[in-house]
């Protein structure tokens, strides 16, 4: 049976060091006995007149006393080892083999000590992650429902002006001219969408339209329908009415993709590559508008009449980089 500090290798370690202090003790003391003995016996024979005996006589009970007091000490432990005193079992158990086992001991129980405290890290960080996903998924479902009550506020207020009379009266719901069907030029209407064709240069010879500022005739029924329902409701939008902004020949739009290019006219506002644009089929106007509410009123209208700002996304938030260019909602290449 043990004291608890007994079962510490640390605390055996210590009563070794004493164990063998006392060892060493027992060895070198009775040695330096001796000696000092031997040195006065000497000078005993030298001169028989220096009467040491008696010195020698008490020099050797000492050596007694050291030699056998230690070994007495000793044995008298090692026997209280066998008992139940605790205070013996330290003494008895302080050797190499008894602390090797116990510093082996307490390694293995320090190493699962220590993978205990990593489980339970690793158990207390996967519980707060979830907690931080739950929070993430709450977090991005509030996100979603105030999208979409934006959305829903946004189409109320859209509808609240139609009522209005924000139109005007015009209500365009399955016009005629979104289905149409013909040919312009060399642009081809099919069901209300355009289809330009690919292998000739927009803006050149031909590809003008026939409508006034040679926009492409279904083109320009669009934006006039458009533009004349703006008035109505109180809103001036008015269509491009000269080449750069209707109708655009190759050259001009060349000095417009070189200011793009070069950023030094025009603002360098985009512009696409010559060939290629709308303008050069007679397919998009820049607007003009008279202040920022018909800005928003075109913008918010504009899909009624088959028509879209093609370089703004949202006019509100800001994600815009041409509010005025307008162009038929859809348009390919045949």
């Amino acid at each position: 049976m043990y004291l608890s500090v007994c079962d510490k290798s640390s605390t055996l370690s210590v009563i070794l060091m004493i164990k063998n202090a006392i060892t060493i003790f027992k060895l070198l003391i009775p040695a330096i006995l001796v000696i000092v003995s031997a040195y006065d016996l000497f000078h005993t024979v030298i001169d028989l007149r220096n009467k040491v005996y008696p010195k020698i006589i008490k020099r050797m009970i000492a050596l007694v006393c050291i030699f056998f007091v230690p070994t007495i000490l000793s044995l008298f432990l090692d026997l209280l080892g066998t008992s139940d005193i605790f205070s013996s079992s330290c003494w008895t158990n302080a050797n190499p083999t008894t602390i090797a086992v116990l510093k082996n001991q307490e390694q293995v129980e320090a190493d699962a000590e220590e993978a205990a405290k990593k489980k339970e890290n690793k158990k207390a960080a996967e519980e707060r992650k979830k907690r931080e996903e739950a929070r993430e998924k709450i977090r991005k479902q509030n996100e979603k429902k105030a999208e979409e009550a934006k959305k829903k506020k946004e189409e109320e207020e859209r509808k609240r002006r139609q009522q209005q009379g924000n139109n005007g009266g015009v209500t365009v719901d399955d016009p005629t001219f979104l289905h149409e069907s013909g040919t312009d030029g060399q642009v081809d209407v099919i069901n209300g969408i355009f289809y330009k064709p690919a292998g000739n240069r927009a803006g050149t010879a031909g590809t003008k339209g026939s409508a006034p500022y040679g926009y492409n005739k279904f083109f320009y029924n669009r934006l006039k329908a458009f533009t004349d329902a703006a008035k109505a409701a109180g809103h001036t939008v008015n269509m491009g009415t000269t080449e750069d902004v209707a109708w655009r020949p190759i050259e001009r739009q060349q000095y417009f993709y070189n200011c793009y290019i070069n950023q030094n006219c025009n603002n360098g506002n985009l512009a696409a590559v010559p060939g290629t644009g709308n303008h050069g089929w007679g397919l998009a106007s820049d607007l003009n508008f008279g202040n920022y509410n018909d800005i928003l009123w075109a913008h918010d209208n504009c899909s009624r009449f088959g028509l879209r700002f093609s370089v703004c996304n949202n006019i509100r938030s800001g994600d815009c980089t041409e509010n005025w260019h307008i162009e038929p909602t859809t348009i390919k290449t045949k």
